[in-house]
């Protein structure tokens, strides 16, 4: 067959390289390098003959399996635009994708089913359309092509290190960017051995960790949260484990030290977004600078900009702004909101944070969500990384409610790790030590759990509704 498209050269050299090396694990089920390149170009060829050409665009529902992942690197081999949907949405969503995307396929397990969508007119280099979460609004319909998404692999060869030799826990959900492309499509692309599980579960994943001597994976720090709150942990062999990532939402430092005391594995943070992943990577294996979220990685820029788009000394607080090769090609129709967060080639994230010297990024929130009270910004983030400190807190997330006097007000939701009469009160004496008294929560309120997206970033909004119906 004629050479393979660029982003697929890499398996096509694990094959000939390391024919027999194993691609990926399910459960009991192996593949190797050699028999994943033999599937993916038979799902090429059926694909053809199903009438797929070049440039047509696929919704495709996946689930972490590996025929997830063999159609995933077929449907880039054969030009398809993957237009990746939510399984747990509704059809009504999914109809939806299918028009804004002007979809012609739908992928399902019996294969290639055509679409009344109207095709629409995409960039001729979009390859892969990811929808943002949602909880500002209307999810946004975000475009990437080949070259965006093997520069995020590249990126990530670099700075997480990875190699053939690895063993990548693949325990992320595969609609967002950051479980499809950033663990399990670098997985791949790296020649590594990908282990995939259903869906993310503490003890299973121990389990995964221990049988499959897995060296890495990239979490949610809900995971390592889990992991860290799970009964019986300590009965597992985590030693094969060398590093654990943590992205798409904020860790606290006592996280970190705590899953590094308990793994043996350091704890990497990266800042990024769907729009430019891979921007700020942590390398995996140098010190993690305290409270940084990331640092900014090879050939990416970050600035941080006042309210006037001018850029801000290091150290001065504003709002971060990134550039590099993994960068969007831009959202699908919505010309005037690209030019609103694209800017002189710059992407302006919405997110508050500092940069010092060395380029670490400390991100202090999003702007949306900057509790303003009595006049003064307050970072959720800071909040809750000061009560997570607490030995009596299992997980925590603040909200800004609010109030006719102050305009907002301080308010806590709490997950205990285990039942404490006066919590609350210790609670408050523990902020007064660290915190200055307009950052003091005004209540803290007891909750079994945290609503969080498939990103594992915190559903504010969801907080606020559950707010408003319990006080």
């Amino acid at each position: 067959m004629d050479s393979p498209p660029a982003l697929l050269a890499t398996l096509w050299g694990s094959a000939e390289k390391r024919a027999g090396h194993t691609a990926l694990r399910h459960g009991d089920f192996s593949m190797s390098y050699a028999e994943l390149r033999a599937a993916v170009m038979d799902r090429m060829a059926a694909f053809t003959a199903a009438g797929l050409v070049a440039g047509d665009a696929v919704l495709v529902l996946f689930k972490p399996s590996i025929g997830a992942v063999v159609d995933y690197w077929a449907l880039h081999g054969a030009g398809a635009v993957i237009v990746v949907g939510d399984p747990a949405a509704t059809k009504a969503d999914w109809d939806l994708c299918i028009a804004r995307t002007g979809a012609g396929f739908f992928l399902t397990a019996d294969g290639l089913v055509p679409t009344d969508a109207q095709k629409k007119t995409l960039p001729p280099d979009c390859a892969v359309v990811f929808f943002s979460s949602g909880t500002t609004g209307v999810p946004k319909a975000i475009m990437h092509s080949r070259g965006t998404i093997r520069a995020l692999h590249e990126t990530l060869l670099t700075t997480w290190r990875l190699t053939p030799d690895d063993v990548v826990l693949g325990g992320l959900p595969f609609h967002t960017i950051y479980g499809l492309a950033f663990n399990a499509g670098s997985a791949i692309y790296a020649g590594a051995t990908l282990v995939l599980m259903d869906r993310f579960h503490p003890g299973e994943a121990l389990r995964r960790i221990e049988k499959d001597r897995v060296t890495t994976a990239a979490f949610v720090p809900a995971m390592l949260i889990m992991i860290l709150n799970y009964d019986g942990r300590e009965t597992f062999d985590c030693s094969s484990l060398r590093t654990l990532y943590s992205a798409s939402a904020p860790i606290s430092e006592i996280n970190i030290t705590r899953f590094s005391e308990f793994s043996g594995a350091s704890v990497i943070c990266n800042y990024g977004m769907t729009e430019i992943p891979g921007a700020a990577v942590e390398v995996a294996g140098d010190p993690h600078a305290v409270g940084a979220s990331g640092k900014v990685s090879p050939g990416f820029q970050l600035s941080i900009r006042g309210a006037d788009g001018a850029s801000l000394p290091v150290g001065e607080v504003g709002e971060i702004a990134m550039r590099g090769p993994s960068q969007m090609l831009g959202y699908l129709d919505a010309p005037d909101l690209t030019a609103e967060r694209v800017r002189g080639g710059w992407i302006y994230s919405q997110d508050q944070g500092r940069l010092d010297a060395d380029g670490n990024v400390y991100v202090l929130g999003r702007m949306s969500e900057m509790i303003i009270r009595g006049g003064l910004n307050i970072s959720p983030l800071e909040i809750e990384g000061a009560l997570s400190r607490h030995p009596g807190v299992a997980d925590v997330a603040v909200i800004g409610p609010e109030d006719p006097v102050l305009g907002q007000i301080v308010s806590a939701f709490v997950v205990a790790k285990s039942a404490a009469p006066g919590l609350d009160a210790a609670l408050r004496e523990h902020c007064e030590d660290c915190l200055s008294p307009p950052k003091i929560p005004a209540e803290f309120l007891m909750t079994d759990d945290i609503p969080r997206n498939a990103a594992g970033k915190i559903d504010r909004r969801a907080l606020l509704a559950r707010r408003a119906a319990q006080v």
